[in-house]
This record gives structure tokens, sequence and C-alpha cells, in this order.
């Protein structure tokens, strides 16, 4: 859920089954990063696979009887981290905040914002709406670097700029 809605692992542990309106086909956010800041809420559209997710938190939630619909107690918890750890290591993928490389729940968080702001579909105010984000700034905070994307970079500079500057010199092979 954090990856569909640009969410902190917070805000999705305390999403409550009245967060979902199927009607209007949105989910509300609410949250914020530390208590001594105001309360944001912000609503997020759904894509199909969001809400087949909580449709089936929804169900699950109910039969349980627990008012969050990913948490017993509406906050991240030891054995999701640990099961998460165990779902990295069974795909060979790098866990942890020890690990440059490695993903943790707050992951997901960026990858999406990243994925938003490289689609070249979304711009940046729509991507830090998704987030909570009250400027650009925090949103491109949010952004990494798309090693695919630098390739392209260095092509649309030489096709701009570079073809040019070698007028009668021989450009060596590539």
């Amino acid at each position: 859920m954090c990856l569909l809605t640009v969410s902190r692992p917070g805000e999705i542990a305390r999403l409550k089954a009245h967060d979902v309106d199927l009607d209007a086909n949105i989910v509300t956010i609410r949250g914020t990063k530390t208590e001594k800041k105001k309360h944001s809420i912000r609503q997020i559209p759904l894509s199909p696979t969001a809400r087949a997710i909580l449709i089936e938190r929804m169900k699950v939630s109910t039969e349980d009887g627990h008012p969050y619909l990913f948490t017993a107690g509406g906050s991240i918890t030891v054995s999701m981290r640990r099961t998460l750890k165990m779902a990295c290591e069974k795909l060979g993928i790098k866990y942890g905040r020890r690990d440059p490389h490695g993903i943790t729940f707050y992951t997901a968080r960026h990858t999406a914002t990243t994925e938003l702001a490289h689609s070249n579909q979304v711009d940046v105010k729509t991507a830090g709406t998704f987030a909570g984000h009250s400027d650009a700034v925090m949103t491109l905070y949010y952004t990494h670097v798309n090693e695919s994307v630098i390739q392209t970079a260095v092509d649309v500079l030489e096709k701009n700029m570079g073809s040019g500057l070698l007028v009668g010199a021989k450009a060596e092979p590539s």
C-alpha cells in the first residue's frame, strides 16, 4: 500500500475501514510525520490493485475484530519487519537500513515518488500531493536518480550540444 499510495508505513498501519470509500474509489490517509506538526489529511484515488488489497484487508479485519486494516494495534510491528526481511531473503533482495541498498517499509515511499517523477506523465506538484508534501523541494528530496536515465541525459546533451562542437575535427569512435 505504501507503493500504491506514496504513504508512510505508519499511515498505512493506522488505516481503518472508515478511511476507505469504495463508492468514491478513494482512501483517506490521515497522518503526520511528527506529533508536533498539524495532521494532514489527503485523499488518494485507488488503483485497481490498491482497491483489491483494501477490500481483502477490510474483510480480514472485520473477521479478526481489529479496527485497523493492516495491523492489530495501528503501528508497524517487529513481526511485520521480520516478514519483510524473510521475503527479501527469499527473493534475493537486500534488506535493512544498515545496507545502503536495503529495502525497508519506508523504501516504498521513496520508490513510489521516484517512479512518479521519472514517468514523464506526472508533474512534481501532483507527486507531492500524493505524498502529502507542502512543497516541491521535499518531493524532489524523495526522488532518487534512475541509473538508466543517466545515459539518456548524456544522449540528450550530445544530440543538442555536442554534435556541433567537433566541426572539422574527427570524433573518436564509440
